[in-house]
């Protein structure tokens, strides 16, 4: 019982790691990727691929009970019973292709969201799991997508709820970049497709600390992470009409702000990064149906393109050809690049190229070294006719 393996060490896997190796547990990560395997296991503090203030301050205490590999067989082998599941979800459609799907009124989940990392899971859990076992999910999911992609099998393979495993979901809660918050101390959702799951998911993660809030179905608990994202992405997409017909938007947010109550800022940007806002407010769209969800995903998406443009106009006043973005993250200051189309100084890049093809474009983060196009910050300065310097979800020319 003081074993757990965890199905996924990237950005929310590896964390939790952490959480259950600080209480003492035996934690097995179990990965595809080669290269977040070796990280993990060359225990080395400076090579790990996840920056949080959380893994950094606890990984010498921790690094020893912590191990990866992509082998399922080490369930069987360590007759582990407690699972956690961590993978990605990863959006198929972005920019023009998600636009052109939204509209048509498309409300096909699987259109535009890739489920098959789950299915991968649990068809090789099945494969080595011993009897009374235990599955959280922090995957974040549709509701009944717990039921369909992860319960469903589990039961076709001939295992029974409440008798051999138990399941239960909690979405997972990430602050990319917090000093304050973290996997410990976020309160969190669980829900179960039974009482008996709920009640083993409750003692489970209680006896590391966390705490709960458990709801009693399991289609709430899922609605409700999916709701919080798509609450803020709508937020955003609306101080970004702000920002397209005001030109102080930014200004009007800040003295909004004052209010010390009924209102919380949301700033405009180029694009909303990584990818959990947009396909959290996808899978929002599609189970609801929302018109006002499906028009902030039309915004946010073209907005690259209209951003794009409002640079380049200072562009040809200063007569640049020569291009520096200083700072590409998937937001300001952050250490995570996670994908060329899901961030926004490359969708940005992407757009700027599309208006004028002429133009040089190179790129320098000292927080992402080994994608910067030059080897320090001086000869990026030296290089460049205009740097736009990627800061308070701007992108501000100097």
């Amino acid at each position: 019982m003081n074993k757990v393996a965890i199905i996924g060490g990237g950005f929310v896997g590896l964390q939790e790691a952490v959480l259950f190796a600080k209480r003492g547990y035996k934690v097995f990560i179990i990965d595809v990727n080669r290269a977040i395997i070796e990280r993990i296991n060359s225990k080395y503090v400076e090579h790990l691929h996840v920056k949080e203030k959380f893994v950094l301050d606890y990984w010498e205490v921790v690094k020893d009970r912590i191990s990866a590999d992509s082998d399922y067989r080490v369930l069987r082998d360590e007759n582990i019973r407690n699972i956690i599941i961590a993978v990605n979800t990863p959006v198929k459609v972005v920019g023009d292709a998600l636009i052109r799907l939204l509209d048509i009124k498309d409300r096909r989940v699987d259109n535009y969201i890739d489920f098959s990392t789950i299915e991968n899971v649990v068809s090789n859990l099945v494969k080595y799991v011993q009897d009374e076992f235990y599955i959280n999910s922090l995957v974040t999911i549709y509701p009944g997508g717990t039921r369909e992609r992860i319960l469903r099998y589990l039961l076709e393979a001939g295992f029974t709820l409440d008798k051999d495993f138990y399941l239960t979901h909690t979405p997972e809660r990430v602050d990319p970049g917090s000093s304050k918050y973290n996997v410990s101390n976020l309160p969190r959702v669980i829900g179960a497709p039974s009482e008996n799951s709920l009640k083993y998911g409750i003692h489970f993660y209680r006896n590391v600390g966390v705490n709960l809030v458990p709801v009693n179905k399991l289609e709430v608990a899922e609605m409700s992470k999916i709701f919080e994202n798509a609450w803020r992405f709508m937020n955003i997409a609306f101080s970004q009409e702000l920002f397209m017909g005001f030109d102080d938007a930014i200004k009007v947010i800040d003295a909004s702000a004052t209010k010390p109550f009924g209102f919380m800022k949301f700033y405009p940007g180029p694009y909303i990064g990584g990818s959990c806002l947009v396909k959290d407010t996808i899978m929002y769209y599609c189970i609801t149906g929302s018109e006002i969800a499906r028009k902030a995903l039309i915004i946010n998406e073209g907005f690259p393109r209209i951003y794009a443009e409002r640079l380049y106009r200072i562009i040809k006043e200063r007569n640049a050809k020569k291009l520096l973005f200083y700072g590409f993250g998937f937001k300001p200051g952050s250490p995570y690049y996670i994908s060329k189309e899901l961030n926004p100084v490359e969708r940005v890049i992407s757009e700027l190229r599309r208006i004028d093809n002429e133009l040089e474009v190179k790129r320098y983060d000292p927080n992402i070294q080994e994608l910067s196009d030059f080897a320090d910050e001086e000869e990026a300065r030296k290089w460049a006719d205009i740097v736009f310097y990627w800061e308070n979800y701007q992108l501000v020319p100097r």
